[in-house]
């Protein structure tokens, strides 16, 4: 994105791009105030073009989320989420010692949960004998960003991804 906010200001004859940069901002005047320093050699309709793309918290989040997750340390980790899942059946137990009163494996109830706080999948008892089949889904997810919270990382991932080639692909078709 910077990239291209420098081709745009050499495009409207900078020679130096130094201070050029692609605009964000935590919300939409600080985003303004941005553009303002950073797109100041880069073309009015270019800038408008740009503005138009709201690249800020409360306009385009997934625009807003890359210079988030960019801007932070990038050699700590993130604070994954997970959720633990159940066998889809109507009861949170299953197998048992047939007697219709204890039950052997017991499943935790699906919820998100700080995965550094550890996260109980299942139980199973001492002496269960159970003969089916078992599968267990973790699902990796921001926690520290409200707006996304809970949202799988995967699918936001790609929709990030789709986001910036679509705001590239729409520089380039306007402007070179």
């Amino acid at each position: 994105m910077d990239f291209a906010a420098c081709d745009l200001a050499e495009l409207n004859g900078a020679s130096d791009v130094q201070n050029v940069y692609f605009p964000f901002g935590k919300t939409k005047e600080s985003f303004v105030n941005s553009a303002k320093e950073k797109l100041k050699k880069v073309s009015k309709v270019a800038r408008d073009h740009i503005h138009g793309l709201s690249p800020y918290r409360g306009g385009n989040e997934l625009l807003w989320l890359i210079h988030y997750l960019d801007l932070g340390d990038k050699h700590r980790r993130l604070t994954p989420i997970g959720m633990a899942g159940t066998t889809g059946a109507k009861f949170d137990s299953i197998g048992g010692d047939g007697s219709g009163g204890s039950f052997g494996i017991r499943m935790a109830r699906p919820h998100w949960v700080a995965l550094d706080k550890g996260m109980r999948v299942a139980t199973i008892q001492k002496g269960t004998v159970w003969d089916g089949e078992f599968n267990a889904n973790i699902t990796v997810a921001f926690g520290q960003v409200e707006s996304i919270a809970h949202r799988p990382l995967q699918p936001l991932m790609e929709g990030m991804i789709h986001e910036c080639g679509t705001v590239l692909a729409g520089i380039r078709s306007s402007f070179f």
